[in-house]
């Protein structure tokens, strides 16, 4: 069982931008001679007032670099915020890449957070919208051969190009566009499964043939106390942000976690569905996030900041060497 990496691109305030690429390059690097089948990155802008926050406006920039830094993984954006791309500039990123990788690339797009569009002329817009809109000139740019009477972006996509992108979405109308297209879905990290079992199943209801790819936040040592030890300040830095934010303040209201503070710390890692633990611990509970959420494919997230940097590679490690193997073989690969 192979098992693709994601990775949100964030890092902590203190931490230089030259010293963050230099830790990002190195990271992939290492994920390649594992054997991770796939490193999607994420998109994010603007410096932010807080203790960590994303260092890539333009994943596509790093995917061209770290392509020839690597032999076998695929690279890919996770997720482009479409929202505020022009179409024909990302279709062209997508072809070129394609090409320049010799398609070693996948392509997650996404509506992106509040605090990512807040750019000058995108405050205010109806982003749903405005995804919907903007992923279908994407999709008629990559379904343009040379030989159409419409224009043709250079160079040309290559057939099934459109096969290589995974929408992240969560409002039911962009979902049910998704499988109408027969694109691929994702579900990202932050989410509750039983959330996500939600899209996922409006997603096939609506007769899609797509694939579905999931991810959770995890963190693997060799024994339970070992990873509780390694994670606490970095699981308390991200609770810190996380528990103001929408998906924390939804499961509050819906009754699924209380409004009190967490007693311990495996009750924030609970209320964080961030799977912590040995490789047997770890298995269960990720083979558990696959059936819940119904997944075809399945990323997992292990950079946070406030981890040390030798704990996050040893988790990388343990997770191909002894979290996969146990994993039932009913996951696909992404193609």
């Amino acid at each position: 069982m192979k098992i693709g990496l994601f990775h949100q691109m964030w890092a902590h305030a203190a931490l230089s931008d030259a010293e963050f690429f230099a830790q990002a390059i190195t990271d992939v690097r290492w994920a390649d001679e594992l054997g991770f089948d796939s490193f999607w990155m994420g998109e994010h802008h603007l410096v932010r007032n807080t203790p960590f926050y994303g260092r890539v406006p333009i994943p596509e920039l790093m995917v061209a670099r770290l392509a020839g830094e690597t032999r076998q993984i695929k690279l890919g954006t996770g997720v482009k915020i479409l929202t505020v791309a022009d179409p024909m500039r990302f279709a062209e990123s997508i072809t070129t890449l394609d090409l320049l990788t010799q398609g070693r690339v996948v392509f997650g797009v996404g509506q992106g957070s509040g605090g990512d569009i807040q750019q000058a002329g995108f405050a205010g817009i109806d982003k749903r919208a405005q995804f919907r809109a903007n992923l279908m000139q994407v999709i008629e740019y990559l379904n343009t051969g040379p030989d159409a009477d419409k224009p043709c972006l250079t160079p040309p996509p290559s057939p099934g190009l459109v096969d290589k992108l995974w929408v992240a979405s969560r409002d039911t109308e962009t979902v049910s566009l998704i499988a109408q297209q027969g694109l691929n879905l994702l579900v990202g990290q932050a989410e509750a499964p039983v959330k996500q079992a939600e899209y996922v199943r409006h997603y096939r209801q609506q007769g899609s043939h797509g694939k579905v790819c999931g991810c959770r936040l995890v963190h693997v040592a060799e024994t339970d106390a070992e990873a509780l030890r390694q994670v606490e300040a970095g699981a308390t830095l991200y609770f810190n942000l996380y528990s103001k934010g929408v998906y924390y303040q939804e499961a509050i209201a819906e009754g699924r976690i209380p409004a009190t503070p967490p007693e311990s710390l495996p009750d924030m890692l609970d209320r964080l569905d961030y799977l912590v633990g040995s490789p047997q611990t770890v298995a269960q509970k990720l083979q558990s996030y696959c059936d819940t959420v119904g997944l075809d494919l399945l990323n997992v997230m292990v950079h946070i900041p406030g981890l040390a940097e030798e704990d996050v590679r040893r988790s990388m490690q343990l997770v191909i060497q002894e979290v996969a193997p146990q994993l039932r073989p009913t996951l696909q690969l992404v193609a």
